[in-house]
């Protein structure tokens, strides 16, 4: 039985290719792509232009991308003063798709390529194993940061 919060209670779409405006051949696509990690919002300032960004190996991303690319991973965002902490970015032949991080209410803000039907731009909220997922990455990528101190260890 399905979580009441989950997207398939709440979104217009009715899957994946919908959610993120693709073809089948462009969700596969999506998990191959580059992952960029970039911590942005408050305290990024502490990080020297161009260090602020980290590419992960094609070892280290999948994982990532098989919960933040999971329609399941997603429910009904929540009304809050969202205030990004890191930017995951996907480079596909067809365009970038960035996943704004916000810790504080646990939302995404989520930029597709223009899409065929539908939004390029919505959020949504993540379950909390893709919470746990994105403050892993961050930690992983900016472990001394310490604005986002306090919630590495909440977690």
């Amino acid at each position: 039985q399905a979580d009441p919060k989950s997207a398939r209670n709440f979104c217009p779409y009715q899957n994946e290719l919908e959610m993120f405006g693709c073809t089948q051949a462009e969700y596969g696509a999506m998990h191959l792509a580059r992952v960029e990690v970039s911590r942005i919002g408050e305290g990024s300032q502490s990080y020297k232009e161009g260090s602020g960004t980290v590419v992960l190996h094609h070892r280290e991303d999948g994982a990532v991308l098989g919960r933040l690319l999971d329609y399941d991973s997603y429910g009904e965002p929540s009304m809050c003063d969202f205030v990004p902490a890191i930017r995951v970015t996907l480079r596909t032949a067809r365009g970038r798709y960035e996943f704004e991080v916000c810790f504080a209410c646990n939302d995404i803000f989520l930029k597709t390529p223009e899409p065929r039907k539908g939004r390029a731009r919505f959020m949504v909220h993540m379950s909390p194993l893709l919470r746990q997922d994105m403050v892993r990455l961050a930690q992983r990528c900016f472990p001394d940061d310490r604005t986002l101190r306090p919630v590495y260890r909440r977690q």
